[in-house]
This record gives C-alpha cells, sequence and structure tokens, in this order.
C-alpha cells in the first residue's frame, strides 16, 4: 500500500508541476505578443538616435581632421580659399557623400588636391576620410551660397596682405622667409625680389616645381597684388615715374620702345645705366664682364652664354664671385647695375 500511495502522489506532483508549466509559457508568450508592439514602436527612434549619435561622432572627428588637411586650402568651414569653397551649398547640393569621399580618398588628377586616402599614399584612414565626409555634409544644412564655389577669391575684396596669407603663407610662411626643404625664402631682403615684377608674376601664375599654379584660381590683379605687397609690404610707394634709359654715346632715334622702364623714386636712372655699362665692358677689377660673356652677353672661350640668366642667377654669381680670379668684392648697387646693362642689352635683339 505505501508503495501505490506515494505512486500516485509523485503523478500529482509531476501533473501539478507540468500545469504549472504549461500556463507560465502561455503567460510568458502573452507577454512576448503584447510586448512586441512596444518593440516596433520603440526601436526606430532607438535605431535613429543611435545613428545621429555616430553623424555627431564622425562630424566631429571630422571637424577637426578638416581643419588639420583641409581648411589651409579650402578656407574655414569650406568657405573657400586657394581652393574650391567646398564647403558652398552650390557644391554639396552637386555632390553624394560617395563623391565627396572619392575626391578626398583619391584627389582629382591635373590640380594641386592630391590622394589623402593611405591607401594611395596618403596620411588618412578610410574611416578618416569617412569622417572628414560626414563634417561636410553636415554643414550643409547652413551653407553659404556662393555660386562661383570653384574661384572663391575672384569676387573677394581682399587686402594684398591676405591675398599673401591665403595663397603664400603656408608654404612660404607669414613672415615670407620660406620653410626649410619646403619653400625658399621671398621676403624682401631675399634674391628673389631682385627679379623683375613679370618673373615673379609669372612663377605665382603658372607655378614652378612643387609650387601650385595660382592663375586658376587668383586673377591677374589680385596676383600682381601678391607682388606689390612682397616688395613692399603694407606700405606700397607712391605714385611711380616713368623714364626711358639708354647707355651712354647710344643713338636715341634708334632706341626701341621696350628700353622703357616704370621706376619707382630712387637713384637716377641714367646713372644707374652707366655704371653698370662701365664695370661690365671694363672698369670689374682687372677686367669687365665683356671680357669672357661677350659684348652681347652670347659667352665665349673663357665665359657661358649669359643672355637668359635670371636677375636672382646673376646677382648669386657677382655676389660672391665663384670662380672668377677677381678680389674685387661688388656692392649691391653695383651688381644691380649690371643686371640693368644686361638688361639694356637684351632689349636692343
Amino acid at each position: 500500500m505505501p508503495d501505490e500511495t506515494t505512486n500516485a502522489t509523485e503523478e500529482f506532483d509531476l501533473e501539478a508541476s507540468t500545469e504549472r508549466w504549461k500556463w507560465a509559457g502561455l503567460i510568458l508568450m502573452g507577454l512576448f505578443f503584447l510586448a512586441f508592439p512596444l518593440f516596433r514602436f520603440y526601436e526606430p527612434a532607438q535605431r535613429a538616435d543611435a545613428r545621429e549619435a555616430q553623424v555627431e561622432f564622425l562630424a566631429a572627428e571630422g571637424s577637426g581632421l578638416y581643419e588639420d588637411s583641409c581648411a589651409s586650402c579650402h578656407g574655414v568651414n569650406g568657405t573657400g580659399a586657394i581652393a574650391p569653397a567646398i564647403g558652398a551649398k552650390e557644391f554639396l547640393d552637386s555632390v553624394d557623400d560617395t563623391q565627396i569621399t572619392q575626391l578626398i580618398a583619391l584627389g582629382v588628377p591635373g590640380t594641386e588636391m592630391v590622394a589623402y586616402s593611405n591607401d594611395f599614399g596618403g596620411p588618412l584612414t578610410s574611416q578618416e576620410v569617412t569622417a572628414i565626409t560626414t563634417y561636410l555634409r553636415s554643414l550643409e544644412e547652413d551653407a553659404i551660397s556662393k555660386p562661383n564655389w570653384r574661384t572663391p577669391l575672384e569676387d573677394e575684396n581682399l587686402t594684398n596682405n591676405e591675398l599673401f596669407i591665403l595663397a603664400c603663407s603656408r608654404c612660404h610662411g607669414v613672415d615670407a622667409t620660406g620653410t626649410p626643404d619646403v619653400a625658399p625664402d621671398i621676403s624682401q631682403e631675399s634674391l628673389t625680389l631682385l627679379e623683375t615684377d613679370e618673373w615673379i608674376i609669372d612663377r605665382i601664375t603658372n607655378g614652378f616645381k612643387l609650387m601650385p599654379r595660382f592663375g586658376r584660381i587668383l586673377t591677374a590683379e589680385q596676383i600682381a597684388g601678391i607682388v606689390t605687397y612682397m616688395r613692399y609690404g603694407d606700405n606700397p610707394p607712391p605714385d611711380v615715374t616713368t623714364t626711358t634709359t639708354m647707355p651712354s654715346g647710344s643713338d636715341t632715334t634708334t632706341a626701341p620702345d621696350s628700353t622703357t622702364t616704370t621706376t619707382a623714386a630712387g637713384p637716377d636712372a641714367d646713372e644707374v645705366l652707366a655704371l653698370g655699362e662701365r664695370l661690365y665692358q671694363e672698369d670689374f677689377s682687372l677686367a669687365g664682364c665683356q671680357e669672357c660673356h661677350g659684348p652681347t652677353m652670347q659667352g665665349g672661350p673663357n665665359g657661358p652664354n649669359i643672355t637668359g640668366v635670371s636677375r636672382s642667377g646673376i646677382v648669386t654669381a657677382l655676389r660672391d664671385i665663384p670662380d672668377m680670379e677677381v678680389d674685387t668684392k661688388l656692392t649691391r648697387d653695383e651688381i644691380e647695375a649690371i643686371y640693368t646693362y644686361m638688361e639694356w642689352l637684351r632689349a636692343q635683339d
């Protein structure tokens, strides 16, 4: 009897336990059923919040990366400088995020915009490129309208100083004294400013070696303004005077128009040219430049052709007189006089 009673009790307990679990399962299923609509209601909002937080994080990271890698050319907040205004409404409306990412990662062939992705030798990872793209897109809501976003400086009323800062200072320095292994000294004490305005303008317009071409970004007037600032800083000279000069003994009736030059107030031009003629021909210590380079600078057995040498090249050669068996040290004024005479000789051809 005890065994039958025990078995009956165990069967009853098992049946009761099964019944409890059945009802627990039904209740739990009902809770899941009731919770599903709530999940569908709240989950999209949570996902949207997560996406917004991710975009904000990337935009913040991209802002710092843009400041370090892009702002010097494209301007603060993409408003444009010596490169297009990529924060302008017209630009952002014309491209999607994929195109912006490709422009950053791959660069633009034929321009100064190089590849920034480290897959192509640049400094940025793919996430950093995406962060900059996200930052630029974040500017769209409040983006300024700039129809000339490709050449943003052409209509700006910028001073010569501001133009120099935007176009030149990132390589040559704010003080124009240059950056080692990057760009040379172009300050007022440099050999560069011994070149003519036309020579400097050509360098700025068309570039040279690693120097970008600014002719597609700046107007001719703006480039001329930069040269004026390089020469005179914030204190340009008063109105210049135009004079026609020629060496002593020249036939004034046959002098070409190209001998007419515009010069600021300074030493008498005729005296400078006469000094240069004398130094070039015969009064250069034991012999003048003509002894080696010929009367028309075409060169000879003892010296090369110097008809195409730049002003700074002539100054460099004459300043310390290397390779020349001459003891005399020329002053800067004497070197300038020689170059002035050489320029007159070139004008006779």
